[in-house]
């Protein structure tokens, strides 16, 4: 069955897409949960007759996504926590803690799905970090974990 995203949605699509899905994918989940219609003749219509104006709005958001890729690339993201005299966290540094990091500092959200850590940081140190903030916006940053007070 054709249907038109109405958001995002996660290994599927980007708002505005037609996709093909399972009929009972589309009743049970898309559908009760606001995520898409079917791709019916007049709602095709209306989605071609708004397509310059979502191209446009697209066009911006990939603008957004390679200035802030530029602009993490520019300069660590320092994270500042707890550790020993070793050099060892007492907690690892986790995407979630990354992504707040950078929105505190940034004034820019990033979901931490967008952050790809093999494993959490555990050590003082730069690490590099690769980031995926749209399927045409990926690149590495750096993170720079330091002690906020050594402990013996």
């Amino acid at each position: 069955m054709k249907v038109i995203l109405l958001k995002d949605v996660k290994k599927l699509g980007k708002k505005y897409d037609v996709k093909d899905v399972a009929d009972g994918y589309f009743q049970n989940f898309l559908l009760p949960q606001g995520l898409a219609v079917a791709a019916t003749s007049q709602n095709l219509a209306k989605l071609k007759s708004s397509q310059t104006k979502i191209d446009d709005i697209r066009k911006k958001e990939h603008n957004r996504l390679v200035k802030l890729l530029e602009l993490l690339q520019s300069k660590p993201v320092e994270i500042r926590t707890k550790a020993s005299s070793a050099g060892k966290l007492f907690s690892s540094v986790k995407a979630e803690d990354i992504s707040k990091t950078i929105e505190s500092s940034l004034k820019e959200s990033i979901s931490s799905d967008c952050i790809l850590l093999d494993i959490p940081l555990d050590k003082i140190g730069e690490h590099k970090v690769k980031v995926e903030l749209d399927k045409t916006v990926k690149g590495e940053i750096l993170i720079k974990v330091q002690p906020e007070t050594e402990t013996k």
